[in-house]
């Protein structure tokens, strides 16, 4: 029997959404997981059920401030050389940027021990202005990408960004940075035939008849959720069916529950941080909105069918979002255009139903399983030289 490569992935955080992924890669290496202690609200926070790979949440000391409305977690792992020189791995993974502190750490590690070191990072797009932290700290991060063996880009607009670095196109890897769109095909189909949860919601949340104006995310500010709830406070007054969900927690919330307390705003709605049956929501809404910072929830959402409105940020929305047809991706800051492409697809079922299908054909292909066969790729490239591995 084939020997598995032992590789060990160093992380910030483990969020509840990246537990499928590493348990498919687990079938593929023999996998540990570590990371660290997370907040207990927000986007920072731990998966409460993590299993299926080995893992192991080590002690972490970080501090939190806000550059404008962007959120910064620098995270050092004191012990981190010590539990990974244990474990012995023959591959480190370890995050880009947002763990830039372990990453040197870790870099001077594989050098002195010939361990290949792959990079797991998002890029970023070259227009895209840097706050003074980043042009300070930038010349270090490039350093370590140029120095990795191999680079995981989250999709082809990383690998660009780091092709323009000067890093060879050979050792990048694309992974579509993803979350288990199987799964919410499944939970669609299920739910489909079995409407039951969904009706149960609706009456609780008295929203039969409405139409659904969905967000789930952190609370946070850079996510402008006190821009989308303006913006549903305006349609509000000449649309009366609708609703605005808003699921998730975070720094901002008191903020927000206090605009729409002192606006008067009807048919907000807060429902708090929802994991498990999630699937209830998307199904039950019309449209799905990031109006700030977007995140992995918009391939999601297109899984259940669900026409998606974001504003351009440099994440996911320029290769998962086809601008017009499974939705509408905004200039930031446009306000009116945002107000309109919510409008045109909760006033007109024909083209929310269009956008619908196209979405989950979008996303039909960005699955983990294609995640893992790059992740594989680049690990298996890298131990061949290893003769218990070929």
């Amino acid at each position: 029997m084939q020997n598995k490569i032992k590789v060990v992935i160093i992380q910030c955080i483990c969020p509840h959404y990246r537990v499928p992924f590493f348990k498919k890669l687990a079938e593929k290496v023999d996998l540990t997981l570590f990371y660290g202690r997370g907040e207990k609200t927000g986007s920072w926070q731990n998966a409460k059920n993590i299993d299926g790979f080995n893992h192991k949440k080590l002690f972490s000391i970080s501090v939190k401030f806000h550059i404008k409305d962007f959120p910064v977690h620098p995270v050092w792992f004191p012990n981190l050389l010590f539990v990974i020189h244990n474990q012995k791995p023959k591959v480190i993974i370890t995050e880009g940027f947002t763990n830039i502190i372990n990453n040197i750490f870790i870099w001077s590690y594989c050098k002195y021990f010939s361990i290949p070191l792959i990079i797991w990072d998002s890029g970023r797009r070259k227009e895209k202005p840097m706050n003074f932290l980043r042009k300070l700290v930038e010349p270090i991060n490039i350093f370590l990408l140029k120095q990795a063996k191999a680079i995981i880009a989250y999709g082809s607009i990383a690998k660009n960004y780091f092709i323009s670095l000067g890093i060879n196109p050979e050792k990048i890897f694309v992974a579509q940075n993803t979350i288990d769109v199987d799964s919410c095909f499944k939970n669609a189909s299920r739910l489909i035939v079995n409407s039951k949860r969904i009706e149960e919601i609706k009456k609780k949340y008295i929203l039969n008849g409405k139409k659904v104006i969905l967000y789930i995310g952190s609370l946070e500010k850079r996510k402008n959720i006190d821009n989308l709830i303006q913006i549903f406070n305006e349609l509000k007054k000449r649309i009366s069916n609708i609703v605005l969900l808003i699921i998730g927690d975070g720094s901002h919330k008191e903020r927000l529950l206090n605009l729409v307390k002192e606006e008067n705003i009807k048919d907000c709605l807060f429902l708090g941080r929802i994991i498990e049956n999630i699937e209830i929501y998307f199904m039950l809404s019309d449209v799905f909105v990031q109006p700030g910072w977007n995140s992995l929830a918009t391939i999601e959402a297109q899984a259940y069918g669900k026409p998606v409105i974001t504003v351009k940020h440099g994440g996911p929305e320029y290769e998962v979002i086809k601008n017009g047809e499974t939705g509408f991706v905004i200039e930031r800051g446009n306000s009116n255009k945002l107000k309109w492409a919510i409008s045109k697809i909760i006033c007109n079922e024909t083209l929310k139903k269009q956008m619908g299908i196209c979405a989950q054909q979008r996303v039909k292909f960005i699955t983990l399983d294609n995640m893992v066969r790059e992740f594989s790729k680049a690990i298996k490239g890298l131990a061949e030289h290893d003769p218990r591995y070929r």
